[in-house]
């Protein structure tokens, strides 16, 4: 697989996947009008990832400023697969970012936290 990016529009997060450094970052807003065919080639690329048997490591980095409810279910889907690659002894880390103020944000990602305990999740909120 390669890398790959999606550019950041106002309706769209940038996405990008580095393969070798097994790093995706998702940053910006996420309401597209068909959410599925935006995080579609990121799921896939993810399923040819956790087939992996060498490197079994991923950092995720998400620095969402909004994102609808359609989005919140892609994400919750992203890291479903995350917890499962899990199981066969893959090393995720999560890393939850969001700006002071943006209470929304912050408490989605104190309820991944929370849902998602057996990843390494981190939250970092900043100024």
């Amino acid at each position: 697989m390669k890398d790959f990016e999606i550019t950041r529009t106002k309706v769209k997060p940038e996405i990008i996947c580095f393969w070798d450094r097994r790093y995706v970052s998702i940053r910006g807003s996420s309401y597209p009008e068909n959410t599925v065919a935006l995080y579609e080639p990121l799921i896939e690329w993810l399923e040819e990832l956790f087939k992996c048997t060498e490197n079994k490591k991923l950092s995720f980095m998400f620095e969402l400023l909004y994102f609808n409810s359609s989005s919140a279910k892609m994400i919750s889907n992203i890291l479903d697969m995350a917890e499962a690659a899990m199981g066969e002894d893959w090393h995720i880390t999560v890393e939850w970012v969001c700006f002071q103020g943006n209470d929304t944000m912050e408490e989605y990602g104190e309820e991944f936290q929370e849902d998602y305990a057996n990843l390494n999740f981190h939250l970092r909120i900043l100024e």
